[in-house]
């Protein structure tokens, strides 16, 4: 669930992923999502409807010494199966490449850094521009079950006249067993940056 104060978003997102074989990982997400729109006149706007379809995949292609160290690459394409007339999608191809590094920070704690650049597949008569991202995140395990999970994350779309948004979430992660992990998070945009984008 995502607000800001016109739009209340709600997403029901289904991802599949499967190891292919050692230190190579691919995944399809897909879902459905509703959002309403408010509006200063007039009655609101309700829009319900499929998500992109997502396949993506993970390749570790570092292994430091007992994984203390490691690094993948992970790109992703986004088909535009969503409905792009109710607001839902942009109803274009977009492609996505990022890098991951982790790193554990003694016997309970570890940090992760990514860095990526999303093509963004712009419909016709829209001015959107492709997107930097980049961000840290840092876990901790509390108990034998129970890890806490922290980050904060930036976007940067590439217009001139664009903005840098900073972003944070924070949450847990509950392993009931071998086959299934709960996660629960929150989230809050920090900072609005409006500075031109570099290029």
């Amino acid at each position: 669930y995502s607000s800001n104060p016109s739009r209340h978003h709600f997403d029901f997102p289904l991802i599949l992923s499967s190891g292919v074989v050692s230190g190579l990982e691919t995944s399809a997400g897909f879902g459905g999502q509703f959002e309403r729109r408010e509006q200063i006149q007039g009655e609101d706007e309700h829009a319900a409807g499929v998500g992109d379809f997502t396949v993506a995949a993970k390749w570790k292609f570092l292994h430091g010494p007992g994984d203390r160290l490691a690094m993948a690459l992970s790109p992703a394409v986004k088909f535009p199966t969503a409905d792009h007339e109710s607001g839902l999608g942009t109803g274009r191809i977009d492609y996505d490449l990022t890098w991951i590094g982790s790193a554990a920070l003694g016997e309970r704690a570890s940090a992760h850094v990514n860095a990526g650049y999303s093509w963004i597949g712009c419909p016709d008569h829209e001015d959107l521009g492709d997107i930097v991202h980049y961000g840290l995140a840092l876990e901790y395990q509390l108990a034998s079950t129970i890890q806490w999970v922290g980050e904060i994350f930036a976007q940067e779309e590439l217009r001139r006249d664009a903005a840098t948004i900073v972003l944070c979430n924070t949450g847990v992660r509950w392993v009931l067993g071998e086959r299934l992990t709960l996660d629960a998070a929150v989230g809050s945009r920090l900072k609005t940056l409006a500075l031109p984008a570099s290029v």
